[in-house]
Formats: structure tokens, C-alpha cells, sequence
């Protein structure tokens, strides 16, 4: 059984930041490998709505992210999300 590869990003903030992932998003599903994954990590599942059945758009809240941050503390815009 092959290994399945994730990729994943946390789009969140700046308006940017979500233009970026969608950019990132639209060059991994023409590249990517047959068993790979993209996840995205976003407060607003709604702007990747186009990419629905070929991503996984998981919900995270600014409450959630903030207490990722704090359980991390120290280490400059370090975050670890629970994958």
C-alpha cells in the first residue's frame, strides 16, 4: 500500500494570505500526485468553495489558533495545528 503525501496551509488574516493558498491550491492539484492531499486551513471555508471535491477545507476558528499559538510560546509565528 503507497504512502498518501499532505500537503497542507493555514489561510487566515490578511486577504493575501487567502490568495495565496487558493494560488497554491490551483498549482498542486495540476501537479500533484495521484495519492496526494491538500488540506487547507481556514476561518473562512467559503473562499475556497470553487475547490470543494478536490481539497479538504478544514474550519479553524481564531480562538482555536490563538490557543495553538499560546501552547507554543517562544517560538516566533510558530503554531502546530493537531492534523
Amino acid at each position: 500500500m503507497a504512502n498518501k503525501v499532505l500537503f497542507y496551509t493555514l489561510a487566515f488574516g490578511r486577504e493575501e494570505y487567502y490568495r495565496q493558498s487558493q494560488l497554491l491550491a490551483v498549482s498542486l492539484l495540476h501537479y500533484r500526485l495521484p495519492d496526494s492531499v491538500l488540506r487547507i486551513y481556514t476561518d473562512r471555508p467559503d473562499f475556497f468553495a470553487p475547490f470543494r471535491e478536490h481539497l479538504e477545507i478544514e474550519p479553524v476558528s481564531k480562538e482555536s489558533l490563538l490557543a495553538s499559538i499560546s501552547e507554543h510560546k517562544g517560538y516566533l509565528y510558530s503554531s502546530k495545528l493537531n492534523l
